[in-house]
């Protein structure tokens, strides 16, 4: 999956990215076409879409659009080379850039539509919204030839559904209620945005499917937390949770695994979990045995369900073209042996040994892969990251530590000043287990070096670790520095 909304990517780029995926047997290739930072895709019906004047205030400059004409040129050439593009258009969350053009689409309430700031998203309530939904995705899908169109369906908050006497009229109108369990009354509880969202989600997402299904396509949606098994007709799932992951906007644990949860509900899934392939942690060097070892169909899945597994998918979010190759090569690489080799064949020995003859080519390609790094030793140090923060401003940095954090132990980080002698910010310093922020224990916080200490008590296969800096500028002295990682015993 490449991310072309967030970052635009040239038709060339995605061109040669379709060459590196079919020398790869790489066989699908799935566009992020929309997000909040921009919408990249030309439709007829809506032009004020392509209105650069219209993106949000926060989006990346170096926008674009792709027009029909791109898409189709993009989609002949993926077919001569055997790669599907599959197209994804994002409901109802992550839809500043499209809702900033038709402000219309939201609920008659939003504070957005008079200026105010809030999450844009469109409102489920209304016909109209569908209206315009099904005329988008009919352009779509005369635009790509792959039987799948992806309608996203993730991080969506519901903040003005509950005050919105449309969605009110909704949820009465459709007996929605009658799809609530004390399950999702508990998931929900603590969530980001309205408690009772998931009900107007469900509705929402059910109906884009159809629509989806009407057009003879097949709806794919990310996994989330609302469904408990009850998925839109004929959908396919990509997973990117994972058992015991801390979802940021329920603000609970993951209760299940994704792909035992759809396989048991007869769905079809992509994994794509956060922990393995979401290839935009870490640099393309970082990690790759653990890419290699990844099982897209999980130990103890029944085997009337592992026949629904259609295989893993790495996702390459939020970065620009430049960084692109290091990130993806040549993990990428990993991922590809391992989705068409059979597991009794796979060996990382004998594949880290001969991934060395793939350099010399990747080179000759063009492509700017990072070297592999190895797994540090007890008490070897790594940078896991840097921060700048102006004299007046904070900020938030977060490094993931997989790569240090091999096994269970005790880990010592260090902070130092590398610029702005004298300055004195406040760095409020945790360590997260997949997701979860753990307290540190600070052993000195004076002078140019800050130096904290915490436990691994448990290092599991699937999951992620961090460390979190929240950052707060002295008010005299801009500041930088670097963050060191080492495990002690």
């Amino acid at each position: 999956m490449l991310d072309v909304a967030r970052h635009f990517h040239t038709k060339a780029f995605i061109k040669r990215y379709i060459d590196l995926l079919a020398f790869y047997k790489m066989n699908r290739l799935h566009l992020h076409l929309t997000d909040g930072q921009a919408w990249t895709l030309e439709i007829l019906r809506y032009p004020r879409l392509g209105d650069r004047r219209k993106i949000p205030p926060h989006s990346n400059p170096a926008r674009g659009i792709y027009s029909q004409k791109d898409i189709r040129e993009i989609v002949r050439y993926a077919a001569s080379r055997h790669v599907m593009i599959i197209p994804e258009i994002e409901f109802p969350c992550h839809s500043d850039a499209i809702l900033a053009c038709y402000p219309e689409l939201m609920c008659v309430n939003h504070p957005a539509r008079t200026g105010g700031n809030g999450h844009k998203e469109y409102c489920p309530g209304r016909d109209d919204v569908y209206d315009f939904i099904k005329n988008v995705l009919t352009e779509v899908a005369a635009l790509f030839d792959a039987p799948f169109i992806h309608i996203g369906g993730d991080e969506y908050f519901g903040t003005a559904w509950a005050n919105c006497p449309d969605c009110q009229k909704r949820i009465k109108r459709e007996k929605l209620e009658a799809g609530d369990s004390p399950e999702l009354k508990a998931l929900f509880k603590n969530c980001q945005g309205s408690p009772r969202k998931y009900l107007l989600y469900r509705y929402m997402m059910r109906r884009i499917a159809k629509q989806v299904v009407a057009l003879n396509r097949i709806p794919v949606l990310w996994d989330d937390l609302a469904w408990r098994g009850e998925f839109p007709e004929k959908s396919v799932l990509i997973q990117w949770h994972y058992k015991g992951l801390f979802d940021w906007m329920q603000q609970v644990d993951s209760p299940d695994d994704p792909v035992n949860e759809a396989t048991a509900a007869e769905h079809s899934i992509i994994t794509a979990p956060a922990s393995h392939l979401y290839f935009d942690y870490f640099n393309g060097g970082k990690l790759i045995q653990r890419v290699y070892e990844f099982e897209p169909v999980p130990r103890g899945l029944k085997a009337d369900q592992a026949k629904y597994v259609l295989g893993p998918q790495a996702c390459m979010w939020e970065h620009g073209q430049e960084k692109i190759d290091g990130m993806l090569f040549p993990r990428l690489i990993a991922l590809a042996e391992q989705a068409w080799t059979p597991k009794r064949l796979r060996k990382w020995a004998q594949f880290s040994a001969r991934l060395e003859q793939h350099f010399p080519r990747l080179k000759i390609l063009g492509v700017k892969y990072t070297k592999p790094s190895t797994t540090p030793k007890r008490g070897e140090i790594r940078s896991v990251g840097m921060w700048d923060i102006p004299k007046m401003e904070g900020g938030f940095k977060e490094w993931l530590i997989n790569d240090v954090v091999t096994g269970t132990g005790r880990y010592e980080l260090k902070l130092k000043l590398t610029g702005g002698r004298g300055a004195n910010p406040d760095i409020q310093v945790f360590w997260t287990d997949d997701g979860h922020q753990m307290p540190v224990e600070s052993i000195k916080t004076a002078g140019l070096q800050r130096v904290y200490r915490f436990t691994v008590s448990s290092n599991k296969l699937q999951g992620l670790y961090s460390v979190r800096l929240y950052l707060k500028g002295d008010g005299r002295t801009d500041s930088s520095g670097e963050g060191f990682l080492k495990r002690m015993h």
